[in-house]
């Protein structure tokens, strides 16, 4: 399954592989930190992308996130007082309400922008990594705080100034012609980042956000869905209050701060509505806390929101003097399955079988088997799958699977399901299979270096699987060891798709 097909089930969910994964990182780390940072995404690729098209405005002097002064395309002077960090506005251009009626904003930068590059952009990662792609960076409330100043910004929201209407009309009408721009793109999603909330609550009240905020919120989020790509949010702070109201404009992923809001009542209320694009705490457990902790706050986060269906993405921020450890943690323990990662966790000497089954009752597949998804597959086709199978062992070698038996089945509800329960519990725990899904699984046999081809199949949506063994000196002499192998692929009409069947 590509990065683009993970992600894209995840948002709808429809049962991806495996949760998507994201790592987002401060300046510092590519200052002082880019080996260490490097190795890191090599070891945890990230499933999403971005392109860059935006010109540097006519007003920006010097270098962000260098110790020192600043200033952006909009005219705002930024102090950043270590280097690495973001820094803050200490200059906004509109502190006095004076310097309204002769300010434009930085039109420059979308309209001398770089356009043709960026979907040069999109087109080599449609035909190359094929990771989702998600643009742009779209704040009118974080802008109009910079242009105005924080205290001021929160006076005008008090007294319902008209000037600050006039400005967040500026700044909307600004933000909605940048926006046509982005979505001429071949990109998949729309990121915006715009902070409503501190540790306890909204900063405005939820009233005046329904009617000042939504409203702009809603007409950007129509024109991405309109041109068929997806919605990204992300804020600060406890935005309990506001979830129904994402949910209701439209956003497809809110990037929240989970461990400032009760997480289990969140996903009862919310889970399958939208997706929760992490995060982990970055307040305490990721710069304070151990590995432990931070396999501790995934375990409650998937345990309150990750059902396999989709709807939740593993994602954390690697700030400034974070130890890598912790980061490490994250993401190992997102892969981990969950039972496995629940039994560290918690304690448990092994997972418990879902819904109450033990040994004498083996674990069962939810979703039924139904036949009709299955007819597609019944005939021949023109479609192939080839590839490599492989198994990388716990000391780091790669062992090719010779002469391994390499299973396709159509990719189903069903299938999915009971793949994924697979690799949680032993066969043992687990309900023989419909024995309707014999009529339309397929089998290849590797050659010695793994290779496998899989050909005459209908298009569709597939699942491989297979059991590579290898052997080892260990202890006790000459010792036989196997690990499952799985993938999941697209095929279509007269393709011949290349996969890499590993574990």
């Amino acid at each position: 399954m590509t990065s683009y097909e993970r992600v894209s089930r995840c948002l709808e969910f429809r049962t991806p592989d495996r949760a998507p994964r994201e790592l987002w990182d401060l300046p510092w780390l590519q200052q002082y930190a880019r080996k260490e940072y490097e190795a890191f995404i090599n070891r945890f690729p990230s499933d999403f992308t971005t392109a860059q098209a935006l010109a540097i405005g006519e007003r920006c002097r010097g270098e962000p996130s260098v110790m020192g002064n600043y200033t952006d395309a909009w005219g705002c002077v930024w102090t950043v007082a270590e280097d690495g960090v973001i820094g803050e506005v200490r200059e906004p251009p509109l502190a006095d309400w004076a310097a309204l009626d002769h300010y434009q904003p930085p039109w420059e930068i979308f309209r001398r922008g770089d356009w043709g590059g960026a979907q040069r952009m999109c087109e080599a990662n449609r035909k190359g990594p094929k990771k989702f792609m998600r643009c742009a960076d779209i704040r009118p409330f974080e802008r109009i705080q910079w242009l105005r100043g924080s205290e001021n910004t929160f006076i005008d929201l008090g007294e319902e100034a008209p000037e600050f209407f006039r400005l967040l009309k500026m700044v909307h009408e600004f933000f909605v012609e940048e926006l046509t721009y982005w979505l001429k793109l071949d990109c998949d999603g729309i990121f915006f980042p715009d902070d409503w909330a501190g540790q306890r609550g909204l900063l405005i009240s939820p009233a005046q956000w329904r009617r000042v905020f939504k409203p702009l919120y809603k007409e950007y989020f129509e024109m991405v869905h309109k041109a068929g790509k997806k919605v990204f949010f992300h804020t600060d702070g406890n935005i309990t209050d506001l979830y129904e109201e994402f949910i209701e404009i439209g956003v497809d992923a809110i990037n929240s701060q989970l461990f400032c809001m009760d997480i289990e009542d969140l996903a009862k209320r919310f889970k399958g509505r939208i997706t929760f694009w992490g995060e982990i705490d970055r307040q305490r457990i990721l710069p304070f806390g151990s590995p432990d902790d931070a396999y501790r706050a995934v375990a409650r986060v998937r345990k309150a929101l990750d059902d396999g269906r989709g709807g939740v993405i593993g994602q954390c921020q690697w700030g400034i003097r974070n130890p890598p450890e912790n980061i490490a943690a994250v993401f190992e323990a997102w892969d981990m399955p969950l039972p496995e990662l629940l039994a560290r966790t918690e304690g448990r000497v092994a997972a418990p079988p879902p819904s109450g089954a033990n040994a004498a009752t083996p674990a069962k597949v939810s979703s039924p088997f139904i036949e009709a998804e299955y007819r597609r597959y019944a005939r021949g086709g023109n479609a192939t799958l080839t590839g490599v199978a492989s198994m990388k062992t716990a000391g780091g070698e790669v062992k090719p699977g010779a002469a391994c038996v390499v299973t396709v089945v159509p990719a189903t509800p069903y299938t999915r399901e009971r793949f994924r329960l697979m690799s949680q519990y032993p066969r043992a725990q687990l309900e023989a299979p419909d024995s309707r899904l014999e009529a339309y699984t397929r089998t290849a046999v590797a050659d010695a270096n793994g290779k496998f081809t899989c050909d005459h199949l209908p298009a569709g949506d597939y699942i491989l699987t297979c059991t590579i063994r290898w052997q080892y000196v260990g202890r006790m002499g000459l010792t036989t060891a196997k690990g499952q192998a799985v993938a999941y692929a697209t095929v279509s009409e007269h393709q011949t798709k290349e996969v890499q069947l590993s574990g």
